[in-house]
């Protein structure tokens, strides 16, 4: 292998990189708005089961942009009450609710889509 051929291969591994990054934080910016949006029809919160259908993602892909919005600080996970055990917890049974930070990070979002287009 040649040098332009091992910078060709350096080259697409940055740029598939960079495509797996904006891929997740575009995702994670439409999770959380339709957290937003799904969680301001009523003050509970929103279901795990309830966003990963409205989104049409699966549940590998979701939780982990969860974990990352979670880990931010960005949205709040509580078990839905009278479930008893971790165990028979679904996820009809997690709700997701935003935090303070989350709703203002909406607020940012919307605003710069409205500027960008």
């Amino acid at each position: 292998m040649n040098r332009s051929e091992i910078h060709n291969f350096s080259s697409l591994r940055t740029a598939d990189t960079r495509a797996d990054h904006d891929f997740f934080k575009q995702l994670s910016d439409k999770t959380v708005i339709n957290i937003d949006r799904l969680g301001a029809q009523g003050t509970d919160g929103v279901s795990l089961s309830t966003l990963k259908s409205y989104m049409g993602i699966n549940y590998q892909v979701l939780t982990k942009v969860i974990k990352t919005l979670h880990s931010k600080k960005l949205v709040a996970l509580r078990r839905r009450s009278g479930v008893e055990s971790a165990d028979s917890t679904t996820s009809d049974d997690i709700i997701l609710k935003l935090t303070a930070e989350g709703s203002t990070y909406v607020r940012n979002v919307l605003y710069a889509m409205q500027i960008t287009e």
